[in-house]
């Protein structure tokens, strides 16, 4: 009758540590698998981090080239009203004194009434 009894207690132990086990086996897998499914999630942060950080990049690159085109803009025609208000480079005073002749606009021959002058006397 005792060695029944111990028999029974020993069989309920062995299930008892059984079930154990098995929960923490089961545990382990679960927790195993949230750790690969937190680095996947981190892999893919940093990977996203670093698209970010890249995008970030290009975009400073465009602002300052687009502040150096303006500067450069801006010096450009600052150094041309130097030159036209000094009247240097293309900016001279001709040297030959050509007259331009106007096409079409001259008048030839007699002189209409309305255009004499209305002269003083001396």
């Amino acid at each position: 009758e005792l060695q029944q009894e111990l028999n029974k207690l020993h069989l309920e132990t062995e299930k008892i540590l059984q079930e154990k086990q098995d929960q923490f086996y089961s545990l382990s897998r679960k927790t195993t698998q949230t750790i690969d499914i937190r680095m996947e999630t981190m892999r893919k942060f940093n990977e996203m981090k670093k698209v970010v950080l890249e995008d970030r990049k290009e975009q400073e690159k465009q602002r300052q080239l687009a502040a150096e085109a303006r500067a450069a803009t801006t010096l450009q025609t600052w150094w041309r009203s130097c030159m036209i208000r000094r009247r240097l480079g293309a900016y001279q005073k001709s040297k030959d004194k050509k007259v331009k002749k106007k096409k079409g606009n001259e008048e030839k021959g007699k002189k209409k009434a309305g255009d004499q002058k209305k002269g003083k006397k001396k």
